[in-house]
């Protein structure tokens, strides 16, 4: 059981890194 909610939890953290990357590219382009 413990194995499933460890998969949800890696797939929240590759959303939050995917999310933050797509952030700071947004940022950059707004500078430029």
């Amino acid at each position: 059981m413990w194995t499933s909610s460890y998969i949800m939890l890696t797939i929240i953290l590759v959303r939050g890194e995917d999310e933050g990357s797509n952030s700071m590219r947004h940022e950059e382009d707004i500078r430029h």
